[in-house]
């Protein structure tokens, strides 16, 4: 950890700036190949702020490191007590990654090593942008880069999501 502390020119943990902090977290796991839990803990993060955190070096590992989704996670040794809480964490990921650098949804899935996407992960992505930038089914799909919206997707999303602004 202080050789990563050094290349970012941090003296200790207590000094580590907010917002390089994620990029500090992903390089010592990689270095070092220690645990998230165990990283966060020796840093000192609070428990309210871990799920922001690991997102974002979810987000790191994949973007700038080039790791697979599925081995960020195994890599930082992060395990999920539901189905529910690891679907949370994916669309997050997706989400974020189109928000932070406005790639499309066949570009992320295929950076984050996934395949086969279903209509299901497109509408619970569909979803969080839509409640996160209040706006409708169309424009969040137009975020995606799915510009040819199928009739079919659309009434899925809607259907499945009702409260959704058409």
């Amino acid at each position: 950890m202080d050789c990563v502390l050094a290349d970012y020119k941090v003296k200790n943990v207590r000094a580590i700036p907010n917002d390089v902090m994620h990029r500090i977290i992903a390089e010592v796991s990689e270095r070092g190949n220690f645990k998230f839990d165990y990283i966060v803990k020796k840093i000192g993060l609070g428990k309210k702020n871990r799920y922001e955190m690991l997102l974002k070096v979810v987000v790191e590992l994949v973007v700038n490191l080039n790791l697979k989704y599925d081995s960020a996670l195994n890599n930082l040794g992060v395990s999920f007590e539901t189905r529910e809480d690891a679907r949370e964490l994916l669309v997050d990921t997706i989400y974020m990654i189109n928000n932070w650098k406005g790639y499309a949804f066949d570009y992320i899935l295929g950076m984050m090593g996934l395949r086969f996407p279903n209509d299901d992960l497109l509408a619970d992505v569909v979803n969080e942008i839509c409640y996160m930038q209040n706006c409708s089914i169309a424009a969040g799909l137009k975020k995606l880069g799915i510009i040819t919206e199928l009739p079919e997707r659309h009434a899925y999303i809607q259907a499945k999501y009702p409260n959704l602004k058409a």
